[in-house]
């Protein structure tokens, strides 16, 4: 597990990136935009997300998640102040809420999916170096995390921490509509037909299970189409 946790921030750190993830007041709202990795030195910055929380001067909080997870102990901070802030929260997960970003979501007074979006958990990972004895220690630890995820799934789901725990043993991959019957949203929207493209945006091939992503269209391929028709009528 330790080298395809390497290969999700890797792979995803050398995709060309858009415009800085991050956050920003608009009207009374704060508005939080998580579309990257969620780590405080190249991606979404969730330490000074929960800093701007927690200073407060809005009266509502709008998350947008669109990201293949990343730090978990900064994500459960940025949790921390979502749930305190006496703030209503609206989660809006518009392409994919997996790993550390799923439990990003649980934080939402609403919670609501794409219909062409999805949420995937799984038990915690990590890097360690050291003895056996360090090793037992990590594994301790890591078994420790997971059950204080899963209180985190099963405090909107009311699932059952077992549950979550044995489902949270491989990767699993849930839906829009999968997410909304086992509660962790509370609304679907957009229209059934509506063709999901935001799971290009991350290379997801690190996680088991990972969903196959819609193949992108050939565009020479398509203008070469086009130029050939084209000719058709201007000769």
């Amino acid at each position: 597990m330790h080298r395809k946790l390497l290969d999700l921030y890797m792979r995803n750190q050398g995709r060309q990136k858009q415009a800085p993830a991050g956050f920003a007041s608009q009207g009374n709202a704060l508005l939080l935009e998580v579309t990257d990795v969620i780590d405080d030195w190249y991606g979404f910055n969730a330490t000074d997300a929960a800093a701007a929380v927690r200073r407060g001067g809005f009266d509502t909080v709008d998350v947008v998640i669109n990201s293949p997870g990343g730090d978990v102990f900064t994500t459960v901070a940025l949790v921390a102040a979502l749930r305190s802030c006496g703030k209503p929260v609206n989660v809006d997960i518009t392409g994919v809420a997996a790993s550390a970003a799923s439990v990003l979501a649980m934080a939402g007074t609403s919670r609501r999916i794409y219909t062409g979006a999805m949420l995937m958990y799984h038990r915690a990972w990590t890097l360690a170096v050291g003895n056996a004895n360090d090793m037992r220690d990590v594994a301790s630890l890591l078994d420790k995390l997971d059950g204080q995820l899963a209180a985190e799934y099963d405090r909107v789901t009311s699932r059952g921490t077992d549950v979550l725990l044995a489902s949270m043993d491989k990767d699993t991959w849930l839906t829009a509509t999968e997410a909304l019957e086992q509660q962790f949203v509370t609304e679907v929207y957009g229209l059934p037909e509506d063709n999901p493209m935001a799971l290009a945006t991350f290379d997801l091939s690190v996680y088991d299970n990972a969903p196959a992503v819609p193949a992108l269209p050939d565009m020479a391929a398509h203008r070469a189409h086009l130029e050939r028709r084209l000719s058709l009528y201007t000769h």
